[in-house]
């Protein structure tokens, strides 16, 4: 029987074969199970769309995208259009999430009723973790006070992958070929979500290296 997932994991992949095993095991080692992971292969010429195919192999909820190279945001744009679950996740291919990260998250969402839910994370030096927002706080923020802390960069920051988002509020396509599509995308994101919530426990690791 074909379950529809409750959430969708969205991760770009390009040449990532040196951290994308952390990555992906990560997710799959998750407390919450009602899943699917989509990997989308930005055109790698390392191993890691073989890696991919791998992961699809064992588990019936990784889903696998192969495409020419033409960007992160087309990559995430192309996995939303094929993403089935009632709330969004992402995650980057170089990064690694906590075990009880979407249990946490879903679990506010829900009862809550958040549009979209964040949580805290750790910048990952090579010999040291910067923490963020490590107090186990749960801030409900309105339209209107989430979107000026967005503004303003401090509370709230324009990443991807320390939230997840109500499917229906995501309108808009992320800009194809620019850096930072994230900070550009953000704010219409915000600006058709209701009620935010934060989640201040840090659950995701942010891979902090040369070239990310």
């Amino acid at each position: 029987m074909n379950i529809t997932p409750e959430i969708s994991i969205v991760v770009p992949v390009y040449n990532m074969e040196r951290y994308l095993a952390q990555c992906v095991e990560s997710i799959l080692a998750q407390t919450f199970t009602n899943w699917e992971l989509l990997l989308v292969d930005d055109g790698s010429t390392d191993n890691s769309g073989k890696m991919c195919d791998e992961w699809s192999k064992q588990d019936k909820r990784v889903k696998v995208i192969h495409k020419e190279n033409t960007g992160q945001a087309d990559s995430r744009n192309i996995a939303l259009k094929n993403a089935r679950g009632r709330y969004i996740g992402f995650v980057d291919s170089d990064d690694w999430i906590e075990p009880n990260m979407y249990e946490a998250m879903y679990s506010v969402a829900t009862q809550q009723d958040a549009d979209i839910v964040i949580c805290g994370y750790a910048d990952e030096y090579v010999k040291r973790a910067e923490v963020y927002n490590n107090d186990n706080k749960t801030v409900i923020y309105t339209q209107d006070e989430a979107i000026e802390r967005l503004i303003y960069d401090n509370e709230i920051r324009s990443y991807l992958w320390d939230k997840l988002f109500r499917r229906e509020i995501l309108g808009d396509e992320m800009p194809k070929g620019r850096i930072f599509e994230d900070y550009a995308i953000m704010p219409r994101w915000f600006a058709n979500a209701k009620k935010i919530v934060s989640l201040h426990v840090p659950l995701y690791h942010y891979r902090q290296r040369r070239g990310s």
